[in-house]
């Protein structure tokens, strides 16, 4: 028992020496982005910014931003380096043979290793928790977060520290080759997303109506631990995803524990540690490389049936090719094994993009039942895909969610085929808390005026739509008003706000559709600096125009006597060039249409206001188009500020 004793402190020792360093960097990152910086703030006069908790939206954790996220690459790089370097003996036939020549039992070496991964990965952050606890009772710091703060901090960190370490440990088991663990181990972190973006952008070719953005702005912070660390704050990260984490890091490192106990020691220095599990790790790979080959040769213009296949065709190939040569390490692969493989691959591959296409389930003509639906949503954009905080309801009225079926039953019958071009979002949320979204490039013959303009011009559908009713005037710290020529001008005193919206609101009631369609090319810009701004300015802030149209705002920028410092009007515009094109330009359409409008022959000149008023509040779109119009400012004549697309 003593010699056993012996043996298990010495390999402590060892391991201690061959990875404290990863914990080591660690501490040492995260002490200069977190507890070095709060000294810093706390000892210099008016640096105590964030102040905690006025300056910071409501249940937003200080302690994540710090750094404006440098802390999370270290995050993610030290668990997996301490996965690697952990078990690297398992990469080296030699060490391994001789770890595994000791009296202890594969369980034991298991448990040192991975025991000693996670005190190396938490002490770093526990005496960061410490010194930050330490300078929350000796010092200022109290203005920049709170206790709570740094138990939180310390138990998510420690959480995804955790998530990945395990993560890294568990494919470190079905490889033998160093490289490709750290390579894997990412990849598999990411590759709930990473699939979800794959195959959402291939089924684009598949069903009219289909929305990649739609489904991947709803996925892709839930399920891979990597893309939520980089793109949202980690204090904001549901409960249950939490536990989830905690119950797969768990699963992980079980797993891991499963393949060590009948990991052949034999496979150390091969790609892949167990030869049953091969086929599974190449037709993985192999299924991702003809995914990106179907976007890639089938994107843009080429978005046909046939480069689409051939996309397939190309990528599964290369990607066969380069797993082939990882797994048999020579270039040396072709036979009639590899080709059977390469076939029958190919064949499950047709058989499965032949049923998809059938569309069995009726995805494209499916409309859900009006008793069904809560509410909708139609605009643009897919709104999901945007950064707005502060998204209004959908709506709810009965006769806007007619409106809206009648347009998305029009949109089924005629669809165009096209992937480019003006298109349309729909979106219904069903009493079940389903949710039935569609995007559709709209066909020539839509008129967009016969079937939008009733859901535009109602007070629901503009409220839903525009920032100003989405927001009160009690939720802005400032409006800040920009013109055409870099000029500027903010109010922040509370009855000028409330002013405004009382003015804005009242004008965008009485917009109609032309006005609220045709490009606002013409007046102010306007940003709304919402409370609560903190660490991350840009995510707080709502952009929206007051435009030409707006005449109540217009005539209150006026009185308060920053109109014209910051409105840019008619008077502003020198002229309009109409340039009329045999087709639609191609590449760069801007230095095209600039070309012929200074040349000009077959250029038509605008420069009467009132006919320039009438042109700009047409149904302009954007270009290219067959027949486009430039605008041309007074401030800069000699070539177009803006340059649209013109209906007839």
């Amino acid at each position: 028992m003593r010699k056993k004793t012996l043996f298990k402190a010495e390999l402590l020792k060892q391991v201690l020496r061959q990875t404290g360093w990863v914990s080591i960097a660690y501490f040492i990152a995260l002490f200069f982005i977190l507890p070095f910086q709060v000294l810093r703030r706390t000892g210099e006069d008016g640096i105590g910014y964030p102040v905690y908790p006025e300056s910071l939206p409501e249940g937003m954790n200080p302690l994540f931003d710090y750094g404006y996220g440098l802390q999370y690459p270290f995050v993610l790089l030290a668990p997996l380096l301490m996965g690697i370097f952990l078990f690297r003996y398992l990469q080296n036939k030699g060490y391994s043979d001789f770890l595994h020549s000791l009296p202890m039992k594969r369980v034991q070496l298991f448990l040192i290793h991975i025991g000693t991964g996670v005190l190396l990965l938490a002490v770093p952050l526990l005496l960061n928790a410490l010194l930050l606890g330490l300078l929350l009772t000796t010092g200022d710091a109290t203005i920049l977060y709170e206790w709570n703060d740094i138990g939180e901090w310390t138990g998510v960190l420690l959480l995804f520290s955790l998530l990945i370490y395990s993560v890294s440990v568990f494919v470190g088991m079905l490889t033998g080759m160093s490289l490709l663990q750290g390579i894997v181990a990412f990849i598999f972190l990411v590759l709930p997303e990473a699939l979800m973006t794959l195959v959402t952008s291939n089924l684009v070719f598949y069903f009219e109506g289909f929305t990649p953005s739609y489904y991947m702005s709803a996925f892709s912070q839930e399920y891979s631990p990597v893309i939520q660390m980089f793109s949202a704050n980690l204090g904001s990260v549901p409960g249950m995803v939490l536990m989830f984490y905690g119950i797969a890091t768990l699963l992980f490192l079980l797993g891991a524990y499963s393949l060590y106990r009948i990991r052949p020691l034999e496979m150390a220095g091969q790609a892949v540690s167990f030869p049953k599990a091969a086929p599974v790790f190449q037709y993985l790979i192999i299924f991702c490389f003809m995914l990106v080959g179907g976007i890639f040769f089938a994107s843009g213009p080429w978005d046909t049936w046939e480069w689409l296949i051939f996309g397939y065709v190309v990528g599964s190939l290369f990607g066969f090719l380069v797993t082939e040569m990882l797994l048999e390490k020579t270039w040396r692969i072709f036979s009639l094994r590899t080709i059977r493989n390469y076939v029958v691959f190919a064949g499950i591959s047709a058989i499965v993009v032949f049923v998809v296409q059938l569309d069995l389930f009726g995805y494209e003509e499916r409309l859900p039942e009006l008793e069904d639906i809560e509410s909708v949503y139609i605009g643009d954009h897919n709104y999901r895909s945007t950064s707005s905080a502060t998204m209004g309801e959908n709506m709810t009225e009965t006769e806007n969610i007619l409106r809206v079926m009648n347009v998305h039953k029009y949109l089924v019958e005629h669809t165009s085929g096209n992937k480019e071009g003006r298109s349309l979002f729909l979106e219904y949320e069903l009493e079940d808390g389903e949710r039935v979204a569609r995007s559709y490039v709209l066909p020539p013959g839509f008129n967009r005026e016969d079937y939008l303009q009733e859901v535009y011009e109602s007070r629901e559908y503009k409220e839903m739509s525009s920032p100003i009713f989405r927001t009160g005037p009690e939720d802005v710290k400032s409006v800040e008003f920009h013109g055409g020529e870099g000029t500027s001008y903010e109010i922040s005193d509370a009855a000028e706000i409330e002013a405004f919206y009382e003015h804005m609101r009242e004008d965008i009631y009485s917009r109609s559709y032309s006005q609220m369609t045709s490009p606002r090319l013409l007046g102010s810009d306007v940003i709304l600096h919402m409370k609560g701004t903190g660490l991350s300015a840009q995510a707080d802030t709502e952009r929206f125009q007051v435009s030409l149209y707006d005449e109540n705002t217009a005539a209150w920028m006026k009185e308060e006597g920053f109109y014209d410092q910051v409105f840019t009007d008619i008077e502003d515009v020198e002229e309009l060039k109409i340039v009329t094109f045999d087709q639609v330009p191609e590449g760069d359409y801007y230095e095209e249409f600039r070309t012929r409008a200074d040349d000009g022959e077959g250029v038509e000149t605008i420069s009467d206001p009132d006919e320039i008023r009438e042109i700009l509040s047409s149904s302009l779109f954007p270009a290219p188009a067959e027949r486009m119009v430039g605008i041309y400012f007074k401030q800069s004549q000699s070539y177009p500020m803006d340059i649209y697309g013109l209906e007839e």
